[in-house]
């Protein structure tokens, strides 16, 4: 048996719903609900969740090089159930359609210091906080023909609310609780390519 895998629908979901914007909240969800029954839960808590690896495109191209929709991506999957994988250089900027190109050297004296600063936040916020570790996953809004995907992970009587808008149009979302960090959030509304994570406690 095995006690774990590589999830590659992870980074297919997320290359459609973030990357790609082919596919609205509302399928998005029901595909990460997909993911989430097909195998017990403590295999689903163990696989490797990856947007880019040593055979693929790099997620940044794929989006296009637009650094929000990357951005987007990289705080779901530090937000999702399953183990966090970024593959090395992604961290940095690092981009390439051909393999020559996505499996270039690792640049250890230079790269994005803006996206490093940004991956170093948002993996200290999966290692800060229980429910995005441990947590169950639900829900919160998926709406059809909508970009605004929000949902809870909960555990030890705290709550984690995500809200991530993936559309061009502000949305209206007022997270619950106590703001943790967010991009493009004001006046109760979400901005084009915005998110917003906070916690409620007891």
């Amino acid at each position: 048996m095995l006690d774990s895998t590589m999830n590659y629908d992870f980074r297919s979901h997320c290359r459609h719903f973030f990357a790609e914007g082919s596919i609205d909240a509302r399928t998005f969800a029901g595909r990460c609900a997909d993911m989430l029954m097909r195998y017990k839960r403590q295999i689903t808590a163990a696989q490797l969740n990856l947007l880019d690896s040593h055979d693929t495109s790099r997620f940044l191209d794929i989006c296009g090089g637009e650094k929000r929709r990357l951005a987007l991506a990289v705080v779901f999957m530090c937000c999702f159930p399953g183990m966090p994988c970024v593959f090395y250089g992604d961290e940095l900027g690092v981009a390439g359609v051909l393999e020559a190109d996505y499996r270039s050297p690792m640049p250890w004296q230079g790269g994005d210091a803006e996206s490093l600063a940004f991956y170093k936040r948002a993996i200290a916020l999966r290692r800060t906080l229980a429910p995005l570790q441990r947590g169950e996953f639900r829900a919160l809004d998926a709406r059809r023909g909508c970009g605004l995907f929000a949902f809870a992970r909960e555990y030890g009587g705290e709550r984690v609310n995500v809200v991530l808008n993936c559309s061009e149009r502000a949305e209206n979302f007022a997270p619950a609780g106590e703001l943790l960090w967010s991009e493009g959030l004001a006046g109760g509304k979400i901005g084009p390519y915005g998110f917003a994570v906070s916690i409620e406690r007891g």
